[in-house]
C-alpha cells in the first residue's frame, strides 16, 4: 500500500532553502555525499533524520532519532524506495509531504462543560514571558552562581564534584521565567525544557512546551549506560560546537558584542505561535539535531577504531558499510567506556573525552573575549527544565543524571574551572537534586564517596511579584478574584490576564493542589496538601514519612521549599499565604458533604501516626473549629454561597466575601450570644452592626505582634485583611493565640483604611484541671499591639470595639459574654466559651461527623493528667522554667525527696 502524502506546506523557495540543509548537513556527516546512490541502512538512516531536523518543525522530531528513524524505514520498504530517488535529485519534498512523519495532533484539554484547545492555552500562558519581569529572583540566582564559581575555583576548601547546580520549586513560581530572563544580564542561556511527552493534566497546564530535540536525546533511555554515555557526549559535542560556530561568526563581525547578545536573548524568546516556524531557537534545534547524530556517529565509530574528525587511520578493517544502529549498540553494550582505548596511548579517563575536550577548548579559546578566565560571574548557562526524569532509575538498572554528570564533570575540570559555564537542572520535585556524582555509588548516595562535594539547591524565586500596592484597592472589593490573583505565586495573575476562563484558572488552582483533577479526601498527601494550605499543619519532621511528604508536597502539591540542608537530606517547607489557593482548597474540602468527615478523619489518622504535630493548647483544633465555622456559615448562610466558581474575574471569591460579624457569631454561638442583660445586648449588637470579617487561611508567626519593626498594628491588621488570612501567633505570644481582623464599615468612606480595622483575639486552651475564665479580663488590644496610643484620641475618639474569645476547649461546657455598657476606651466584648459540644457551640448540631472529630482532636491536644503525688513533684522537674514557681525553678528539689501529707 503506498504511502499516503498530505498536501504540501511549503513554497518552492522554502523547500529549496531547506534541500540546501539537508545536504551541507549530509555533506558533513559521510565524505562521499555526492555520490548517486545510498548503500547503507545507516546512509538511509542518517538521511531521513536529517530531512526531519531541517523541516522547520513540521515532521515528527522523535524521527531525529537513528533508531527511530531505522525502524520507520525496515517498516516501509516504499519509504526507502523514497529515499533512494530523493537522494538522487537531491530534493526531498516529497518525504516532507508523507503523512506518516508528520507531527501528530495535539490533543485538546477536556474541563468540565468546555473543551480548551491546547494550543490557545499555551498561547496564554506564553503571554506571561512577554509580561514586564517583577522582583529580584534573577539577581538572586546571579549572585548564587557566581558565588558557586568562587567556591568552585577555592582551591583551599573542599573540592566541588562538577558544575551543575539545581532549582528546585513547586510549580507556578516562575523557575523558567527566571531562567530566561538571566539573559537580560548578559548571559547566555540555552533554556531546554525536557517535559515529558505525553502531558499529564497538570503539565498541560504549563509553559514552556516541550523542546522535542533535546528531549528525545536526553530522556529517551536505551537499554544499557554504556550507550547512554554515548548520547551525552555527543549532545556536548553538539552543543559546544553550536555555540561556538555561532558565536564566532557574531564576534567577527562589527558591534559582535550587540549581536551576541541579542542571539542570546533571541535564544530565550518563547513567544509561542502555531504559524511561526523559523526562530532562532529552531534553527539552533535544527543544527543541534544534524550535529548530534554526526557526533554520535563518530563516536559508535570509534568503538571499532575507525577515526573521528581530524585523526589517523587506524590499520584495523573499516566498519562494515551494513552496520546499523542495532548491531552498534550490541557492540555499546560489550564495551566497558572507562578502560582506556587498546588502539591508543589515551589517559585512563573515559575513552570519548578527547573529542568533547576538543571542541569545548576550541569553543572557550576562540571565544575568549567571552569566556574570560578572570571573571566569575556566569557566562554560559545549559538550563534543562523539568529534569526530573533524569534521576529516576531506567529500565537499564542506571540513572541517566549520574552519566550525565560525570560528563560535566569531566569537562568542568579539563581547564581547571577557569571558565564560567554552568549546567542548570530545574525541577518540581527535589529528586532533580539528588545525583550520585562517584564512579562508584550506593543508590541512596548523595555525596561523593571522595569527598567531593554538591552544591545545594537554589529555591529563592520570590513571592507576591504581582501584589498591588496596599492602598490601590478599594477595601471593599478585596474579594475580587482579579485582586485575589495578585498574591502568591505570579502563576495565577499570568492566568488571569491571559485567559478569559475563569473555570480554567481555578481547575487549575484546584488539580495542581491535589495533583489530580479530583481531590481524594482519602490520600494522605492530598488531604494533607487541601488542610495544610489553609489550616497550618505543621509536619513533625522527626517522622518516618516525613521526608517523603515533605519532598512529594513540592512536588506534586505546590507546597513551597525554603531551603534545603548542605547534604540535601532535610528540606523546609511551608505554605504561604496564597488565597487563590485557599478557595480552591475549600472549594475541594466543601464540594460533597463526605469530603470534610472523610479528611478529619485521615487527619486523625496522621496525628495519632505522630507525623503532624498536635499542639499542646488545642491550637490545631482551635483553627479548625474558627474557619470551619466560617465555611459553613458561607455555605449555608451567605448570598453568595461558593457552589460554583465566579463567573468572571471582577465577580467575588465566596471564601473571600464580607460576612457580618454579628451574624457570623449569633451562627456559631446561637441566640445566647445575646443573653446579657436587655440593655447590654443593645449596645453590643449595635456596635458590631458594621463589623465584617473575610479570613480564608491561616498564616503563622514566629515573633510576637508587637515586635512591627515600626509597622503600626492597625497597617499589620490590614494587610491581613487585604489578603483575606487570619493569624496563629507564635507561641511565645503573651495572652492570645489568634487574631482575625475586623473591617469596620464606614457608610461615609472618610476615614482612612487603618481606622476601620479592628480585631477578635482568641486565647486557646485545652486543660482539664483549670478553669481559665479569669484569663480573659486582661486580654487587651494595648497589652497585645504594644501600641496603645498608636490612634490619636482625636481621630478615633472612642476606639473601635474589638472581641476577646476564651476558647477553653478542655473544660465542661460553659459560656459566658460580657459588654461594657458605657462607651469606655477599652470597648471589648468578652466571650468565655468552655468546652466542645453543641450547647457552647450550637452550629455543630448539624454536623455530628465534625463535632465527634474536633472533640478527639482536643483530647488528643492534652496532656496525660497527673494525680499520683510523687509523679505531680518528678514531672515539674523536668519542665524547669516553664512557670516562674517553685516547684518549675528551684533545682535543688531534683536530689529531695518530699514529705507526703497525710490526708
Amino acid at each position: 500500500m503506498p504511502l499516503e502524502s498530505l498536501p504540501d506546506t511549503f513554497d518552492n523557495a522554502t523547500h529549496d532553502a531547506l534541500d540546501r540543509a539537508v545536504n551541507e548537513a549530509t555533506a558533513e556527516s559521510w565524505t562521499h555525499s555526492t555520490s548517486p546512490k545510498l548503500e547503507s541502512l545507516m546512509e538511509y538512516t542518517v538521511l531521513l533524520t536529517h530531512i526531519v531536523s531541517d523541516s522547520n518543525g513540521h515532521l515528527d522530531p522523535k524521527f531525529t532519532k537513528l533508531r527511530e528513524a531505522q525502524r520507520l524505514i525496515q517498516t516501509h520498504e516504499d519509504l526507502r524506495r523514497m529515499l533512494a530517488a530523493a537522494w538522487e535529485r537531491k530534493s526531498y519534498r516529497e518525504i516532507r509531504n508523507l503523512a506518516i512523519l508528520k507531527v501528530p495532533e495535539i490533543p485538546v484539554q477536556q474541563f468540565p462543560e468546555q473543551t480548551i484547545p491546547y494550543q490557545d492555552l499555551q498561547k496564554g500562558l506564553s503571554a506571561s514571558f512577554e509580561a514586564t519581569y517583577r522582583g529580584a529572583a534573577i539577581d538572586g540566582f546571579y549572585e548564587y552562581l557566581a558565588l558557586n564559581e568562587k567556591r568552585f575555583r577555592n582551591t583551599n576548601s573542599p573540592s566541588y564534584y562538577a558544575k551543575f547546580c539545581s532549582i528546585v520549586q513547586s510549580s507556578g513560581t516562575g523557575k523558567s521565567r527566571m531562567l530566561t530572563e538571566l539573559s537580560k544580564k548578559d548571559v547566555i542561556v540555552l533554556y531546554m525544557n525536557l517535559r515529558d511527552s505525553e502531558p499529564s493534566l497538570t503539565d498541560r497546564l504549563t509553559f514552556p512546551a516541550r523542546d522535542p530535540i533535546p528531549a528525545t536525546i536526553l530522556t529517551e533511555f536505551p537499554s544499557n549506560e554504556e550507550e547512554y554515555r554515548i548520547h551525552c557526549y555527543a549532545f556536548f559535542i553538539a552543543l559546544f560546537d553550536i555555540v561556538e560556530e555561532q558565536l564566532s561568526t557574531e564576534h567577527s563581525t562589527r558591534n559582535s558584542k550587540t549581536k551576541i547578545l541579542r542571539w542570546a536573548r533571541e535564544m530565550c524568546d518563547m513567544s509561542y505561535s502555531p504559524t511561526r516556524i523559523h526562530t532562532t531557537r529552531s534553527d539552533f534545534f535544527d543544527k543541534l539535531s544534524q550535529k548530534y547524530n554526526k557526533a554520535r556517529v563518530d563516536l559508535v565509530h570509534r568503538i571499532d577504531g575507525k577515526p573521528g574528525k581530524g585523526e589517523r587511520a587506524s590499520t584495523e578493517p573499516d566498519v562494515d558499510k551494513n552496520t546499523d544502529v542495532d548491531t552498534a549498540a550490541d557492540r555499546i553494550k560489550n564495551i566497558s567506556l572507562s578502560e582506556p582505548n587498546p588502539r591508543r596511548s589515551d589517559p585512563p579517563r573515559f575513552k570519548f573525552s578527547t573529542p568533547l575536550f576538543d571542541v569545548y577548548e576550541k569553543m572557550t579559546t576562540r571565544l575568549g573575549n567571552i569566556f574570560p578566565g578572570d571573571s566569575t560571574n556566569p557566562k554560559l548557562v545549559i538550563a534543562l527544565d523539568e529534569a526530573q526524569s533524569l534521576s529516576s532509575k531506567c529500565n537499564g538498572g542506571y540513572r541517566p543524571a549520574d552519566v550525565f554528570c560525570r560528563i560535566v564533570n569531566e569537562y568542568s575540570h579539563q581547564d581547571r574551572g577557569k571558565h564560567a559555564i554552568w549546567v542548570v537542572f530545574a525541577s518540581t520535585t527535589s529528586r532533580v537534586a539528588d545525583f550520585s556524582p562517584p564512579n562508584k555509588q550506593h543508590n541512596s548516595a548523595r555525596v561523593s564517596i571522595n569527598g567531593e562535594k554538591l552544591f545545594e539547591p537554589y529555591t529563592q524565586l520570590g513571592w507576591d511579584q504581582n501584589a498591588p500596592e496596599l492602598r490601590e484597592t478599594d477595601i471593599k472589593d478585596i474579594s475580587r478574584l482579579k485582586h485575589i490573583a495578585s498574591f502568591g505565586r505570579p502563576l495565577w495573575k499570568s492566568l488571569e490576564t491571559s485567559l478569559d476562563n475563569v473555570q480554567l484558572v481555578m481547575d487549575t488552582a484546584s488539580s495542581k493542589l491535589c495533583g489530580t483533577p479530583e481531590f481524594d479526601a482519602k490520600d494522605t498527601h492530598q488531604m494533607l496538601a487541601v488542610l495544610g494550605q489553609r489550616f497550618g499543619l505543621d509536619v513533625a519532621l522527626g517522622h518516618p514519612d516525613s521526608v517523603g511528604h515533605l519532598e512529594k508536597g513540592v512536588a506534586s502539591h505546590m507546597r513551597i521549599c525554603l531551603s534545603t540542608t548542605p547534604d540535601r537530606i532535610w528540606r523546609f517547607t511551608k505554605y504561604p499565604s496564597e488565597p487563590i489557593l485557599s478557595c480552591a482548597a475549600a472549594y475541594a474540602l466543601h464540594d460533597s458533604p463526605e469530603r470534610l468527615p472523610a479528611c478529619l478523619e485521615n487527619l486523625l489518622q496522621a496525628l495519632n501516626g505522630g507525623m503532624i504535630d498536635k499542639g499542646k493548647r488545642g491550637e490545631m483544633a482551635s483553627r479548625l473549629l474558627w474557619l470551619l465555622a466560617k465555611d459553613l456559615y458561607v455555605r449555608t448562610k451567605a448570598k453568595n454561597k461558593g457552589t460554583e466558581w465566579p463567573k468572571t474575574f471582577d465577580a467575588h471569591l465566596a471564601d473571600c466575601q464580607m460576612i457580618s460579624v454579628v451574624d457570623w457569631l449569633e451562627f456559631v454561638f446561637g441566640p445566647q450570644i445575646w443573653n446579657a442583660k436587655e440593655k447590654k445586648a443593645s449596645i453590643t449588637h449595635e456596635a458590631f452592626k458594621n463589623a465584617y470579617l473575610n479570613f480564608s487561611h491561616w498564616v503563622s508567626m514566629d515573633t510576637d505582634i508587637n515586635k512591627s519593626n515600626g509597622l503600626g498594628f492597625d497597617e499589620w491588621t490590614l494587610r491581613h485583611w487585604m489578603r483575606t488570612s487570619a493569624v496563629q501567633c507564635c507561641h511565645q505570644q503573651p495572652r492570645i493565640d489568634k487574631v482575625i481582623p475586623i473591617y469596620f464599615k464606614d457608610e461615609h468612606d472618610k476615614a482612612s483604611a487603618e481606622l476601620q480595622m479592628s480585631q477578635i483575639f482568641i486565647s486557646d486552651k485545652a486543660r482539664e484541671s483549670t478553669d481559665s475564665k479569669n484569663e480573659l479580663a486582661p486580654i487587651t488590644r494595648g497589652g497585645i499591639s504594644g501600641q496603645d496610643s498608636e490612634i490619636p484620641k482625636r481621630e478615633r475618639p472612642n476606639g473601635l470595639p474589638y472581641i476577646a474569645i476564651m476558647a477553653d476547649l478542655g473544660q465542661p461546657p460553659s459560656f459566658s459574654v460580657t459588654f461594657p455598657e458605657r462607651e469606655t476606651d477599652d470597648r471589648c466584648m468578652r466571650i468565655y466559651a468552655a468546652g466542645i459540644d453543641t450547647s457552647t457551640y450550637p452550629f455543630l448540631a448539624n454536623h455530628s461527623a465534625l463535632l465527634n472529630r474536633l472533640q478527639e482532636l482536643v483530647h488528643i491536644a492534652q496532656l496525660p493528667s497527673i494525680e499520683r503525688f510523687f509523679g505531680k513533684y518528678l514531672d515539674a522537674q523536668v519542665n524547669f522554667g516553664s512557670t516562674p514557681t517553685r516547684k518549675h525553678m528551684q533545682w535543688e528539689h531534683g536530689k529531695s525527696v518530699p514529705e507526703k501529707k497525710r490526708a
